[in-house]
């Protein structure tokens, strides 16, 4: 959870909060005789939520590499 605030504490809305995420792992594929191969991938995701005044905000995702995830 995030939250943006003031030097007072004060919560800030609509200011954009931008979180990279990066994961290297293996991807099950099947090659042109049918076999399974694992390639390696990358994924790279740049995800931008605004801040808001009245609670903390979530950054949600689901990544190419495995299940969803709360940032």
């Amino acid at each position: 959870k995030v939250i943006i605030t003031d030097i007072d504490g004060n919560l800030i809305d609509n200011i954009l909060i931008e979180c990279k995420v990066t994961g290297n792992g293996n991807e099950k594929k099947e090659d042109e005789n049918g076999l399974t191969v694992f390639e390696e991938v990358t994924d790279e995701q740049i995800l931008t939520v605004p801040s808001s005044n009245e609670d903390a905000v979530n950054i949600d995702f689901t990544p190419k590499l495995g299940k969803n995830r709360n940032l």
